[in-house]
This record gives structure tokens, C-alpha cells and sequence, in this order.
């Protein structure tokens, strides 16, 4: 249409018709301008929608961000709460693990000091005796004394190598081999 009107301007113009050349030329401007509006709007409306379409992008993928962080700050509770029960269980598991080696041990201690004192007191009771009326005693009482007194550190031995053995067994610096008897 715009070259249309051009033509048709240019033709009253070698007509010699000024009235109508002058009429089709205003034309051609307003239909030149319209045009140039209508491409202007276009261009215009084309990068509003373009620019509209890049926010929602930015949005999204900040929205995605974000999730993608509360998820993780979520597996990171989830997996904080998990270590933590964990940890509670096996400090249980544990704490009754060493109550009852505790108790054990405690038990062990009553049981080899009891085992420790009889054969003391009894070589204490027949030094006692050797020093008290050891002057008065005759040679077979003194050789029974003697023997008691053998027999009871031979016992403390006996019970002291024992406690190493089973000593050196429980820190695994001896082995154990069970044999059938």
C-alpha cells in the first residue's frame, strides 16, 4: 500500500495535479508511519514477552534453587537425627557392656582377694606361732610348721601364676589351645 501511494504521488506529480499528489503523498507518510508503529509495537511487544519469559525463568530457577537447598538442609537433619539415635543406641549398648564388666570385674577382685587371704593369714599365723613359742617347740612340730608354711606359699604361687596366665590370655599376649582330656 505504501508503494502504492508512492507511485500514485509521483504520477500526479508528472500530471501536474499538486492537489492529489500532495493528498496520495500524505498517505504514503501515514501509512509509512503506521507501519513503522505497527513494527515498532511488534519489536516492542516481542521483547516485553521476551523479557517477561526470562523473570519466570529466573523465578523458576530460583524457586528450583531453593529446593534443591531445603532438600539438602533436610537430608542433612534427617542425617544428624539419624547419627545422633545411633549414637545414643551403641553409648546404651556400651554403658551395659561395661556395667557388666564392671560388675564382673568387681566379682574377680572379691574373688582372688578371698583366695589371696586365706594363705596369708595362715602364714602369718604360723609365723606368728614360730616367733611366739618357736624356742619352745621341738623339731618335728617346727618341721610341720615349716611345711605349712611351704604349703601355703606354694598355694599363693600357684594362684599368682594363675592370675598372669589368665592375665596374658584376656590381653591376647598368650594363646589359647583347649585340648580334650
Amino acid at each position: 500500500l505504501s508503494s502504492t501511494y508512492d507511485q500514485m504521488t509521483a504520477i500526479y506529480a508528472f500530471l501536474g495535479d499538486a492537489a492529489n499528489a500532495l493528498e496520495c503523498h500524505n498517505l504514503y507518510v501515514e501509512n509509512v508511519n503506521k507501519q513503522s508503529n505497527y513494527e515498532l509495537q511488534s519489536a516492542l511487544q516481542e521483547q516485553e514477552t521476551r523479557y517477561n519469559t526470562k523473570q519466570k525463568e529466573i523465578v523458576i530457577s530460583n524457586q528450583r534453587m531453593w529446593l534443591v537447598v531445603l532438600s539438602f538442609i533436610l537430608i542433612l537433619c534427617v542425617a544428624c537425627i539419624y547419627l545422633v539415635n545411633k549414637y545414643r543406641v551403641l553409648t546404651r549398648r556400651r554403658n551395659r557392656e561395661l556395667k557388666i564388666l564392671n560388675d564382673d570385674k568387681d566379682k574377680f577382685f572379691s574373688i582372688i582377694s578371698h583366695d589371696l587371704k586365706n594363705p596369708t593369714i595362715e602364714q602369718r599365723n604360723a609365723l606368728q606361732l614360730l616367733v611366739d613359742q618357736g624356742c619352745e617347740m621341738d623339731k618335728e612340730t617346727l618341721a610341720h610348721l615349716h611345711r605349712e608354711l611351704l604349703r601355703s606359699a606354694n598355694i599363693q604361687v600357684d594362684l599368682l601364676y594363675n592370675l598372669l596366665n589368665w592375665a596374658r590370655l584376656e590381653t591376647g599376649k598368650m594363646q589359647y589351645n583347649p585340648c580334650n582330656l
